[in-house]
Parts: C-alpha cells; sequence; structure tokens
C-alpha cells in the first residue's frame, strides 16, 4: 500500500528562512545555500514514487518555473493546500494532483487496518478555531505557525495540529508525518478515545 504523508512550511527557494524561523527542521542544515539541495534528497529518501504529499502550504518561495523543476525532482504524488506564499506554484496544476484552499479528507477503517475509525481532516494552512465536522469528530491540520501554536493547540485539548516542517509533530516525527503518525497523534490527544465520542464528552470546553 502506498503511504500518505503531511507536511508544510517547507519554503524552498527562502533563503531567509535560518534567519526568521531559526527553529530548524529536526536534523537540516543551517547553512541557507544548501537547505534546498539537502531537503530534496531527504524527501526522497522518505518519499516513494507511489506514495502520497499533503503539501498545507508555503511549498516555495521560487519563480515558477524553478518550482516546475523543483516538483519534477521531488518524489510522490503531491497535493497543494495554499498558503500565503504559494504564488508560483498556482498554474501548476500538471504538477500536483490538485491546489486547493481549504479541504475536506476522509481516510476509511476499510482502507487503512490500523485507523479504529474512519479518519476525518480538514486541511487549510491557516489555524481555524471552529470548522466543518469538528462536533463530529473531524480533525483539523494547519501549518503556517511554525510551531508558534504547538503549545496552544496542546493545552486546548481540541483535535487540531501544525504539520509544519519546524513544528512540534514534524521534529518528533522525523519531519514528514504519516497518516499512521497523525493519527495516533489524535488518539493520544483524545485520550484514546473515539474521536467523535471525545468531542462530544468534552464540547463544553471547545468552540463549536
Amino acid at each position: 500500500m502506498a503511504d500518505v504523508y503531511f507536511i508544510s512550511d517547507t519554503h524552498f527557494f527562502h533563503k531567509r528562512m535560518m534567519e526568521e524561523y531559526p527553529v530548524r527542521p529536526f536534523y537540516g542544515p543551517a547553512d541557507p545555500d544548501v537547505y534546498d539541495d539537502w531537503l530534496i534528497e531527504f524527501w526522497n529518501a522518505i518519499v516513494k514514487q507511489e506514495d502520497q504529499v499533503y503539501i498545507v502550504g508555503d511549498f516555495s518561495f521560487g519563480e515558477t518555473e524553478q518550482v516546475r523543476r523543483l516538483l519534477d525532482l521531488l518524489q510522490g504524488t503531491k497535493y497543494l493546500v495554499v498558503g500565503n506564499k504559494d504564488e508560483s506554484s498556482l498554474t501548476l496544476t500538471k504538477s500536483f494532483k490538485w491546489i486547493r484552499e481549504i479541504v475536506d479528507l476522509n481516510f476509511r477503517v476499510s482502507a487503512y487496518p490500523f485507523l479504529q475509525e474512519d479518519f476525518r481532516l480538514v486541511l487549510c494552512h491557516y489555524p481555524i478555531l471552529s470548522w466543518n465536522g469538528k462536533r463530529e469528530g473531524v480533525c483539523m491540520v494547519h501549518g503556517h505557525c511554525h510551531g508558534r501554536l504547538d503549545e496552544y493547540n496542546r493545552l486546548s485539548g481540541e483535535l487540531r495540529v501544525d504539520v509544519g516542517i519546524n513544528a512540534r509533530l514534524s521534529r518528533t516525527n522525523g519531519g514528514f508525518i504519516s497518516l499512521e503518525e497523525l493519527y495516533n497523534y489524535f488518539r493520544w490527544v483524545s485520550g484514546n478515545e473515539l474521536f467523535e465520542k471525545y468531542i462530544k464528552d468534552n464540547q463544553e470546553k471547545f468552540l463549536i
């Protein structure tokens, strides 16, 4: 079976990445001149050609032709949820399976044996307080914050997480977050309860 991965805020071709976001991604080099080459190599060491990668925004700062060539080098079927730095990617419709501002996904128990329930997600580059299906246990996946919202998300107890390359969950899981790792994280948040039950049991705590 093909693997499914989530990542955001890779910031290819962003020479000031290390200056603006000093929390480096897991192992990555501190030298911005070698960051892009290192990340291409790292990506292809994890992602196989048959895998799926959901990029939750701020993929690349490069010019459109630079980004097109970059995408040709990266393995996997790539889906782009648009971030605030993705202008140069918007016309590359042949390089991505799709390009969207926000998307609902449903990974079914029948297809992924590690799931104990259908795993429903809302993907948006920006964190959302109240999202489609929240009261039914849909989980919210975002980027944009570079880990600055990690503690808020954790303390809130809500089913929301930052999958940015230099956010906590990515660093914990070595960069790319697999579907199974993402599901296990939310099961940890819910105290191993099924998500819809967890939300209903705690709805007075959450903005529904």
